[in-house]
This record gives structure tokens, sequence and C-alpha cells, in this order.
């Protein structure tokens, strides 16, 4: 059985998007908590790892929304993505 998708949620896609994103820099900003700590010449690194949470947040975000929208868009155009899928017993 095929199946086409013709349009991709732009608001469920941002909320997915934007947490992974935020994990993402959670993550990246223990690392910076952790350089801290380290030699002087780490500390600019550190900072730039704490902002990580709001860098990574807004751009996942952004991304999220231009990925939707583009696909969106061209799907319209020239028709979406083509899956098979079958029935699984």
């Amino acid at each position: 059985m095929k199946k086409e998708i013709t349009k991709i949620s732009i608001k469920e896609l941002t909320k997915i998007s934007t947490l992974w994103s935020l994990l993402i820099g959670v993550i990246l900003a223990v690392v910076g908590f952790g350089l801290l700590s380290g030699p002087e010449y780490l500390k600019m690194t550190a900072i730039i790892y704490l902002y990580g949470p709001i860098y990574m947040t807004f751009f996942g975000f952004l991304s999220a929304v231009l990925s939707a929208a583009s696909y969106n868009f061209y799907a319209k155009k020239f028709g979406g993505i083509v899956v098979e899928l079958k029935d699984v017993d």
C-alpha cells in the first residue's frame, strides 16, 4: 500500500524539534559548567556552551519552521514523499 506525505504540521514539528534542541542545549550547558573549572583558556568556550540552551532552542525552532514550510510548499507543487507500507499480522 502506497501513501503520500502531502503536508507536515508546522506546529507539531516545531514542538518536537524545539524540545530535542533544548535537550542538546542543556547537555552543552552541563559541559560548559565542567569547562568553567578548567584552565583559563577554556573559559570563553565554557561561556559559549552555557548559552547553548538559548541558541540551540532558537535555531531548532527556526529550522523546524523553515523545513516544514518549505516541504509543504514544494509538496503542493511537485507532490510529496511516497512511502510504501504493508500490514503486519
